[in-house]
């Protein structure tokens, strides 16, 4: 068995003992500790209100997001925040106590506002952990990102995945810590940018948009493809400068600001 299994069912093990506790409800037992009905139970765990775990391909809900001493407008809010985290590790947040708040845990902090706020805070940062952006840019035109060709220049930036498209591809490309160094060029190339999203859990990255771009001197024509969407009727004056990451940043603010993106 190799280790990655032997993690698997380890936690298996872990949460069927949960059920068999109470740490963890089946619907029914959930909607009745909430004092709700079907609907109103769908509608908070799609706004991310309130979340499931899966055991043995069935869904269970933590109990205590249905503590009824707790501020639930609180730990709703607080649990919308935690959604780009895998459910068990959302869990886990919330249970584990942190010096930071005086050994309380999250969910024991909700009853104090001072604390509450460094929740939060401590929150977004902890979620945006749980997603990367990841831009490529390769030198030359390619339909799919290629496998035998190194990039021109890659960054990678952590931000939750709620944040629009454009300003986390823009915050990437402006991030510390580029893996590799802009790529000086001479006016006139083709470079292609693939721009994806990376979760933690080993989960298959998602591609979220395609930039195709032709540069001519000083403009840039554009061809866009984002999933369900294609677009090339974008031309971009671009700033003098013979740096490809410079030349991109400018034509994916160019596209975000076309989207109508305040600033």
């Amino acid at each position: 068995m190799g280790f990655r299994e032997h993690v698997r069912r380890q936690a298996s093990k872990a949460r069927r003992e949960m059920v068999r506790n109470g740490t963890l409800l089946g619907e029914p037992e959930f909607r009745a500790l909430l004092g709700v009905g079907e609907r109103r139970l769908a509608s908070l765990v799609a706004a991310g209100s309130l979340f499931s775990i899966d055991v043995d391909g069935l869904r269970y809900f933590p109990a205590v997001l249905g503590d009824p001493g707790r501020d639930c407008t609180r730990l709703y809010s607080l649990c919308r925040i935690l959604v780009p985290a895998p459910s068990a590790s959302r869990l886990d947040f919330l249970e584990s106590r942190q010096g930071s708040l005086g050994g309380l845990s999250p969910l024991d902090a909700l009853g104090d506002s001072r604390l509450y706020r460094s929740v939060r805070a401590a929150a977004r940062a902890w979620a945006a952990e749980c997603s990367r952006t990841i831009v490529k840019i390769f030198i030359g035109r390619y339909l799919e990102e290629p496998e035998d060709v190194a990039a021109a220049h890659m960054a990678v930036d952590e931000v939750d995945p709620r944040t629009d498209l454009w300003k986390r591809a823009l915050g990437a490309l402006q991030a510390d810590g580029y893996i590799s160094p802009p790529r000086m060029l001479p006016q006139a190339y083709e470079a292609t940018v693939f721009i994806t999203r990376n979760a933690v859990g080993n989960r298959p990255a998602v591609l979220e948009a395609r930039i195709a771009l032709k540069v001519t001197s000083h403009l840039a024509h554009i061809e866009v493809s984002v999933p369900g969407m294609a677009r090339g009727d974008l031309s971009v004056p671009l700033a003098a400068s013979d740096n490809v990451v410079d030349v991109v940043l400018q034509t994916v603010e160019a596209i975000r600001r076309s989207d109508g993106q305040p600033d």
